[in-house]
């Protein structure tokens, strides 16, 4: 008699056993159309208990073959029956993985993370060229190379006051992303009286964070304050930016007035 495909069981299964006490009597015709039903039947005790469930079919070897076209797919599996800890070494790699198998739809919300992910298992090579990376974090040791345009809402320049004239006070506002702001403010003024101190407040909202100021020794003349740089973190938001003139300082339209915001991401 020519071979039949081995399907091998734990000697106890029920399925095995019926199986056993009449395949003497059987044709080869008959053996495989009980093939066919030993199949059929896993087939359903699978759908019956799932993976995880009161009644696991254990000890049944088939081979690949055996298998029909998705016999196993997302919907038959359960919650957690396929785990890293699970999986044999190099079990699964790219040229075992039919082409679309593995897409970013198929994937939960971090489902790969850093974590999971073995030394050198992410490069270059192994990274389509249109592939799209999202990490929460990297720490780069040595040299950080970008061939393109790095967005992120934290990083960004805003002009508030640019080159405006005429008397104080002056306000402008700017949005700010959660990130550290670093604000340049600079202007001029001049005093009446005898030769003295001349500046002006800066306010962020409704607090002073700081003057830009010079000491001129001639009256009338208009000085150019020495430009000033605050660093703060504001929360996300709207801001208001307001200069406000020294009691003993003048300004007119003679003046000018310049801030910018640079917002950086940390």
């Amino acid at each position: 008699m020519s071979e039949v495909p081995y399907v091998q069981a734990n000697a106890g299964d029920p399925i095995t056993a019926e199986w056993a006490n009449s395949i003497q009597s059987k044709s080869r015709k008959e053996l495989y159309q009980m093939i066919g039903e030993l199949r059929e039947e896993l087939r359903q005790h699978r759908h019956r208990n799932p993976p995880g469930g009161d009644n696991p079919v254990d000890g049944l070897t088939l081979p690949r073959e055996a298998l029909e076209d998705a016999a196993v797919d997302e919907a038959k599996l359960a919650d957690g029956a396929v785990t890293r800890a699970k999986l044999a070494e190099e079990s699964v790699s790219r040229e075992k993985l039919a082409d679309g198998s593995v897409t970013r739809a198929k994937i939960g919300s971090n489902a790969v993370s850093t974590g999971k992910l073995a030394k050198g298992a992410v490069d270059g090579s192994k990274v389509d060229e249109d592939a799209e990376l999202k990490v929460k974090s990297i720490d780069v040791t040595g040299d950080l190379t970008v061939e393109g345009t790095i967005t992120n809402p934290r990083f960004g320049v805003t002009s508030v006051l640019n080159q405006e004239t005429g008397e104080l006070p002056k306000t402008g506002t700017f949005e700010t992303h959660g990130g550290t702001a670093v604000i340049f403010v600079a202007g001029s003024g001049f005093i009446r009286g005898d030769k003295g101190r001349l500046g002006f407040d800066v306010s962020l909202g409704e607090s002073v964070i700081g003057k830009c100021q010079c000491t001129t020794n001639e009256h009338t003349s208009h000085k150019a304050t020495v430009p000033s740089v605050f660093v703060t973190k504001p929360a996300a938001g709207t801001h208001t930016l307001k200069l406000t003139a020294h009691p003993n300082t003048t300004t007119d339209q003679n003046d000018f007035f310049t801030a910018f915001v640079l917002e950086l991401p940390f």
